[in-house]
């Protein structure tokens, strides 16, 4: 395994190219969040891992208050341009999700788009999960988006080739990726061939846990009522469902 890959991997090119939700996406995710994390104007939500902040802008758009950590200061710092712009009540932190806890303690939580499952390691994945439950109040609800391992299983393919432009440029991206079995890992290398420059090449891993696997975690974190989703409009986790959402919810703790 690389030591934290994702430090070289999450690039601003990246960004650009693969982070950014077009409208319709956008709405749907806001949307449901807002209704399965029972969300209400006025509730604070920790977004782990949140990219360049688009879901907690979003979401601060339509009345709530978000706290934002990225490992990224290049996203981070693009994020809070868009929260000066659009004047929004949002904050966000440039950090380790592995180790931040929100102070005070939110309503609701999400780790999106496959943010979580880095490591081989089950133990240091189960940390960052521990410290969603930190920052929840309790009764609060967390909601985690993660890809669906048996339908990587079903429709497994070696190499994945996509063109696309960046500043006008064309750029070929070539995703080639093979399934670690004895460790359960997908283990994938994305060459960028950039017009008119080197070639770049990335690795990255993430754990195929399966469903059942993200309810075992989250058991073991202490969370409650664990629902499966198989769409942004909650339909049924099949295995022919590209994403696997699960929500969760922290009990009373408090005697």
């Amino acid at each position: 395994m690389k030591h934290k890959w994702w430090k070289n991997f999450f690039e601003k090119k990246f960004a650009v190219l693969f982070l950014k939700r077009n409208k319709l996406e956008l709405k749907e995710t806001i949307n449901f969040l807002i209704k399965k994390l029972r969300l209400k104007r006025g509730d604070m939500v920790f977004d782990q891992c949140s990219g360049t902040g688009d879901i907690s802008l979003g979401l601060a758009a339509k009345g709530m208050e978000t706290i934002g950590i990225e490992q990224s200061k290049k996203y981070m710092d693009a994020a809070a341009k868009e929260v000066s712009r659009q004047k929004l009540s949002s904050k966000f932190y440039t950090g380790d999700a592995y180790k931040f806890i929100c102070k005070p303690k939110c309503d609701a939580a999400i780790n999106w788009y496959t943010s979580f499952g880095y490591n081989k390691n089950d133990n240091a994945n189960i940390q960052m999960i521990n410290r969603v439950y930190d920052s929840l109040r309790d009764r609060g609800y967390f909601a985690l988006d993660y890809h669906n391992a048996p339908f990587i299983f079903k429709n497994f393919k070696s190499k994945r080739v996509q063109k696309t432009t960046l500043a006008g440029k064309t750029v070929l991206v070539t995703k080639t990726s093979k399934i670690d079995l004895p460790n359960g890992m997908l283990i994938s290398i994305w060459q960028y061939k950039y017009h008119g420059y080197q070639s770049r090449k990335l690795y990255g891993q993430t754990r195929l846990y399966q469903p059942i696997d993200l309810k075992t975690i989250l058991l073991k974190s202490g969370f409650v009522n664990i629902k499966f989703y198989g769409d942004l409009r909650g339909g049924r986790l099949t295995t022919d469902s590209k994403r696997c959402i699960v929500v969760a919810q922290k009990p009373t703790t408090e005697q």
